[in-house]
């Protein structure tokens, strides 16, 4: 099953449904934003954190994900706005094909920046 997230078009009253997994439905506990993509191919839907005078931007995609920094997401359909797992390409391997990532703990959780557990 699949879990709809609206979130507002940038100086537009309009929404934008983000389509993620049941058992991703935690992003939601965040205020998400929609940002236009290099060479206005898409929406994404990111967020922005501050780390100290800089702001960074974090995308949906990329910490459902689980990328490290550095690495590539696609969207296998071309749809930046489906961001389900089976969707997803880190670097060219599936996202549910990457069950033997360390998984971010307590005591690794420092090297994502914006997220706390």
């Amino acid at each position: 099953m699949a879990t709809i997230l609206q979130i507002k078009k940038p100086r537009s009253l309009e929404t934008i449904d983000i389509i993620v997994d049941d058992q991703d439905k935690w992003v939601s506990r965040w205020k998400w934003s929609a940002w236009r993509g290099k060479r206005n191919l898409g929406y994404y839907a990111v967020r922005s954190i501050r780390a100290g005078r800089k702001t960074k931007q974090i995308h949906l995609h990329s910490l459902i994900a689980g990328s490290l920094p550095g690495e590539k997401v696609e969207h296998l359909d071309g749809n930046s706005l489906n961001c389900k797992r089976m969707n997803l390409l880190v670097d060219g391997v599936c996202v549910l094909d990457l069950k033997d990532r360390k998984p971010i703990t307590k005591l690794n959780y420092n090297n994502y920046l914006g997220l706390f557990l």
